[in-house]
């Protein structure tokens, strides 16, 4: 029977994989490219558009990790932890204090069922006092791409907290981090995050960078900041905090720009104040979080330090490998191969 169970398990997770895969291929069709090109990427474990966005050749292609084995090890990368590290209602309770919001309520299928501080009487009555003294954000506990993001104010609380019940959808309430001024002068409507790829080195135990990205929201995307709502995106160069590269979605393309579009402010060439030391004291903290293997941190810089917003077990790795073939790190060559990826030379 226990044989039976595994083998229908194995099945369901190949099906996940698959339509994770072919899913990303009709999201993302490339016409140019030829059939007998599509199945040599399919073959391996790339999807069509790869071959233009990495510039794909028989000699680099054992440099990248494609969307099929990406997926299909997914759950080897964190063990244990897989399910934990994406569920954004244990967030103020895994990790250390200095890193996550102040206010947490936690709402199962529309219901409070509690905070990571006391509250008395009336949930709603406590809301409503908080956003007299602070900007609140409710956000579904699964979500990603900032669907479902809400700012809350007095006249849409009742509203917003109705809908998820309707709905029997989970959710939390927390306060709206505030940026550095950096970033609140080039858009200051929005969450303004930053992304970082980080995995657990094999042999030191230590958490590596490996991809540090910063987005910003737009008149267009506000309250969130991705492209695909409207946002910009500019990548971090890790050793400096200098952001390049710049670029949003116009048209359904992305174009390259050097300034905000709504504000005029200059982005390419802009340095994070305290980045180096900043990121140092995320990393000291995070290393003693052994659970935590390999993650794609949404995370918003503060005068105190960085606050994580959310934890992603299976990041987007198109930006990252478009600037940085993935398995061109030995460091991460290490990780995915412990991790189940067969790596060729």
């Amino acid at each position: 029977m226990s044989n039976l169970f595994f083998v229908l398990k194995k099945l369901i997770w190949n099906f996940t994989v698959l339509n994770y895969f072919f899913k990303k291929e009709r999201n993302n069709r490339d016409k140019k490219i030829k059939i007998s090109e599509k199945v040599w990427l399919w073959r391996n474990g790339f999807n069509g558009f790869h071959k233009r966005m990495y510039r794909l050749t028989k000699e680099n292609i054992n440099q990248f990790i494609g969307s099929y084995h990406y997926k299909k090890y997914h759950r080897n990368y964190n063990g244990l932890f897989h399910d934990v590290i994406d569920n954004k209602a244990l967030l103020s309770f895994i990790l250390p204090d200095e890193l996550t919001c102040d206010l947490c309520l936690i709402f199962e299928k529309g219901v409070f069922t509690g905070s990571n501080i006391p509250i008395e009487g009336s949930v709603e009555k406590f809301i409503y006092k908080e956003l007299e003294q602070r900007e609140l954000i409710c956000k579904p506990v699964f979500s990603s791409l900032g669907m479902g993001i809400v700012k809350l104010n007095k006249e849409n609380v009742k509203r917003a907290l109705g809908y998820y019940r309707l709905k029997n959808r989970s959710f939390i309430i927390s306060e709206k981090v505030e940026n550095m001024p950096y970033a609140k002068q080039i858009f200051p409507d929005a969450g303004n995050t930053i992304r970082l790829n980080l995995l657990r080195d094999p042999d030191s135990c230590k958490l590596v960078l490996l991809f540090a990205q910063h987005n910003f929201g737009t008149r267009k995307s506000a309250p969130v900041d991705h492209t695909l709502n409207g946002g910009i995106e500019t990548i971090i160069d890790p050793e400096t905090g200098v952001f390049y590269k710049t670029r949003m979605k116009v048209n359904g393309k992305l174009r390259f720009v050097s300034e905000h579009p709504d504000t005029g402010k200059l982005i390419d060439g802009i340095k994070i104040p305290n980045w180096n030391s900043s990121l140092q004291h995320l990393l000291d903290l995070l290393n003693k979080e052994v659970w935590l293997r390999y993650a794609g941190i949404d995370a918003i810089l503060t005068e105190t330090g960085f606050k994580i917003i959310e934890l992603n077990s299976l990041p987007f790795i198109e930006d990252f490998q478009e600037e940085f073939p993935l398995l061109s790190q030995p460091v991460a060559r290490k990780f995915f191969k412990k991790a189940g990826h067969i790596i060729r030379d």
